[in-house]
């Protein structure tokens, strides 16, 4: 975790450091080891250094080369360093200028060097979590990349005469020539609980890199290109189960290796499930396998709800933690509850993309940076790489393996349980039907399978008509050439825009509490390997995350390994929304910003409040929550 910011001026216009400093000074959580600037004709960069990897204790940023001909700012860690290294021609080592003493090259290095070799293309050659910027001073053009995964975010405005580039949007909005205006559509996407395209933003004339792309800009325009996605022909088949699992494993315990490089100890969110479970386990076994790598300590953090005993998930995370000995230490979750601290802590300025745990994600990351943490390991993305309802129905029914999808629909109904028909319905006939070009067909599968669900009551369709919510495509599905229905499936839910944003979201708490955020399941590697091999290994009825069940076979305590499942801390949310928190919301909804601006019907949304008791309806409810917090605290 660190940060950057720059101006560039096509008009020739000097950019002074007191510009840098204000955006700098807007995320100085991001730059606890220093923040450092550059200047140079019409161009002027600034870098927040957060020391995490042994190489980063020794970055020098801005970094520059050949005289200034190309700058550097980035927030990276490189994964693939040996190989880039090879492939460069480099050195392992270099020194610091004017210094006897040479040091490891660092990820910036090996970022500005991969750029000087290849220019642009370098970003197909770079694997990990990075964004960065390249003052290209010979041509007079920025050069910008972000992750394919999203794990690091990169915002910027492009003006007549300039751009203007960040990690977070309030750096953008500390300028005050920068008109800070709500970009309703997006606002809109937010309270209707529907996606909305990557680029997007909460805030008029400000723009998010997506992820897998690049930036080109210069005096006559700017182009954004897509550098990486999956390759649809790819693909990896080996004789039996065993193969597939062991390969797993290599590609996961790789993974894992690459985010314990820290110079300080490392928390783990570690849950009753088996995303972050396969994450703590494998990270305690490589400590114990190779000692003498410096593994830096991992301290676990359990979520404890005495409170509401269903919801607790310790008698699972502790099985992992004492296998491992790592120190745990419990988050007292009954204490976080969702307005526990509005209106002093609430929504980011950045946009209203809030969860309703958020305070208790909070809690966590506060104990953890308390006790001397520089990074927190998470589990996030398990559940869009081996979980999820996946299945390759579709395609044995295509193919003529009849009598192996009737067993396998008879086990689904058993596993659910439910009837043959309803699993055969959900499973197999509505994905077929939503891959069928007739629109009324696909319609009615997306109304069945709940994509195209009808926006709340309480939207004023006057705003819902202003922003589009009724024309055009309710949902930025993403899109691959992948041969497969079940394959289409798992890579819409992996690059779908609510869980990017998601992930935008966690990087920058954790970042407000001075820690790295690291998912191993994120992992580019990862993701290309279980896009290239038959669904059906990844998950059967019955066996969900299957693959990755049978890779944590004598990795992960036995016991954990068969009774991990997820926990949903609803009971929470239930009770301390309606009952010990009541007055707090009846307020926020009594005096509604959402209303007065038109957006929602405030009636309708209070007296759903009053009388709705389901469990499910924090999905349309929590969001107009979030947005009148955030509109109270920022545009109030």
């Amino acid at each position: 975790m660190s940060g950057l910011c720059g101006i560039v001026s096509f008009d020739g216009a000097p950019i002074y450091v007191e510009a840098l400093e204000r955006m700098a000074e807007a995320a100085r959580h991001r730059g606890p080891d220093g923040m450092s600037y550059w200047t140079g004709e019409a161009v002027g960069l600034a870098h927040l250094a957060r020391w995490f990897t042994p190489e980063s204790r020794h970055e020098q940023q801005p970094l520059s080369a050949k005289r200034n001909q190309w700058v550097l700012v980035a927030d990276a860690r490189i994964d693939n360093r040996e190989d880039l290294i090879a492939a460069l021609g480099k050195p392992e080592t270099a020194s610091n200028e004017g210094a006897q003493a040479s040091f490891p090259l660092t990820d910036a290095e090996l970022v500005l060097a991969a750029y000087e070799q290849w220019g642009p293309d370098c970003v197909t050659h770079l694997i990990g979590d990075f964004a960065f910027a390249i003052w290209d001073g010979q041509l007079r053009r920025l050069f910008a990349a972000r992750d394919a995964m999203a794990m690091r975010a990169f915002y910027y405005r492009i003006e007549p005469r300039r751009l203007l580039f960040a990690s977070e949007v309030s750096q953008l909005l500390a300028d005050p020539s920068v008109p800070a205006r709500i970009f309703e559509p997006a606002l809109g996407a937010w309270l209707a609980n529907i996606d909305y395209p990557l680029d997007w933003t909460f805030y008029e004339g400000i723009q998010q890199l997506p992820p897998g792309h690049t930036l080109l800009a210069d005096a006559f325009g700017h182009k954004v290109k897509k550098f990486w996605d999956v390759d649809p022909d790819h693909r990896v088949t080996y004789r039996n189960d065993a193969e597939y699992t062991e390969q797993f494993q290599e590609l996961f315990e790789q993974a894992v290796a690459c985010r314990l490089r820290s110079i300080a100890p490392i928390g783990i969110s570690l849950s009753g499930g088996m995303d972050s479970g396969s994450v703590a386990s494998m990270a305690g076994l490589l400590c114990e396998r190779y000692p003498a790598n410096g593994c830096a300590p991992i301290h676990a953090y359990c979520y404890a709800y005495d409170g509401y005993p269903e919801c607790d998930e310790r008698h699972i995370s502790d099985l992992v933690a004492r296998r491992y000995g790592m120190q745990v230490t419990p988050v007292p979750s009954d204490r976080a509850s969702p307005l526990k601290d509005y209106p002093t802590d609430g929504p980011h300025r950045d946009g209203p993309s809030v969860g309703p745990y958020q305070a208790m994600v909070e809690l966590g990351l506060k104990m953890a940076h308390s006790d001397g943490m520089r990074g927190m390991l998470y589990g996030t993305h398990g559940d869009h790489m081996v979980g999820g309802s996946t299945f390759e129905y579709p395609e044995m029914l295509l193919s003529g393996r009849w009598i192996s999808l009737g067993r396998d629909l008879l086990e689904h109904g058993k596993y659910r349980p439910q009837p043959i028909a309803t699993a055969a319905w959900h499973h197999l006939i509505v994905p077929l039907m939503q891959e069928a070009r007739l629109g009324a067909v696909r319609r009615t599968a997306r109304r069945w399978m709940g994509g195209a669900a009808e926006r709340p009551a309480w939207i004023r369709p006057d705003f819902a008509r202003r922003v589009g919510l009724d024309e055009g495509p309710r949902r930025c599905i993403p899109q691959a050439r992948l041969r497969g229905i079940s394959r289409r499936k798992r890579y819409q839910g992996m690059f779908a825009p609510y869980e990017r944003n998601n992930v935008v979201v966690l990087e920058r708490m954790c970042a407000q509490f001075g820690l790295e955020r690291l998912d191993p399941w994120g992992d580019r590697r990862i993701a290309e390997f279980v896009l290239a091999v038959p669904q059906r290994v990844i998950c059967r009825a019955g066996e969900r995350k299957r693959l990755a069940r049978s890779a944590m076979r004598g990795v992960m305590p036995e016991t954990a390994r068969r009774g991990a499942r997820k926990f949903y801390p609803v009971p929470l949310y239930q009770h301390t929304t309606r009952v010990q928190e009541r007055a707090i919301v009846l307020e926020l909804l009594t005096n509604s910003q959402c209303a007065a601006r038109g957006y929602l019907d405030g009636r309708l949304l209070k007296h759903h409040f009053e009388t709705s008791d389901s469990d499910e309806e924090s999905d349309a409810f929590w969001p107009a929550l979030a947005a009148e917090m955030w509109l109270r605290s920022y545009w109030a």
